[in-house]
């Protein structure tokens, strides 16, 4: 059972070291916030909230982390800037992914007939404060300024909603990330057992 860790942690630890891995995760990180964009946004007219642009700037992170790793994962200071900034990334777009959940249920038991007071009821505001102060709403309002409600989510797939949904992005980026750093721990440790 060692040995079948072992060749699994061995071949994570190949994989860190590879451009392709970091250039995959994040052109995936990428691709699903143009398609957020293009298919949520502008096809179906479900304009983003506080919380969605957020979620939105949480997968640029993970793109930037993930190009900066790309930039030569053989280099040490390279690939420690890309797992920390998109381990970050990940972290907190969950953290706002559950935040939506939560506004989501509230709106729902709010919908259903349910007192305020009981439920508690959170909002959104029309005006971000990203992270670093960036003013994204103000460079690209057309993709960061929210417009939306928290909450309403009219959107199901397999029964899920869009925060639902991003649970399952974010573990997936997680357990791909974790178990490569992993391996570059693993090989780390052992490189040092040997001199």
């Amino acid at each position: 059972m060692s040995a079948i860790k072992n060749k699994l942690l061995d071949t994570f630890a190949a994989w860190q070291d590879q451009r392709t891995i970091w250039i995959l995760g994040g052109v995936i990180a990428l691709s699903l916030d143009i398609f957020s964009y293009a298919f949520f946004q502008k096809g179906l007219k479900l304009d983003p909230c506080e919380m969605c642009v957020y979620i939105r700037f949480s997968m640029i992170v993970i793109f930037i982390g993930a190009m900066i790793a790309a930039i030569n994962p053989r280099v040490w200071v390279l690939k420690i800037i890309g797992y920390v900034t998109v381990i970050w990334a990940i972290v907190k777009g969950f953290l706002w992914s559950v935040h939506l959940e939560k506004m989501f249920w509230q709106s729902q038991a709010l919908a259903a007939g349910a007192d305020p007071f009981a439920v508690g009821v959170e909002s959104c505001s029309l005006f971000p404060t990203f992270p670093f102060h960036l003013p994204l709403d103000q460079w690209m309002p057309d993709v960061f300024q929210p417009q939306g409600i928290c909450g309403i989510d009219p959107w199901r797939f397999l029964g899920w909603n869009m925060a639902e949904m991003m649970f399952v992005v974010y573990a997936a980026f997680a357990v791909l990330v974790l178990l490569m750093l992993a391996g570059f721990i693993v090989r780390l440790l052992k490189s040092f057992g040997k001199k």
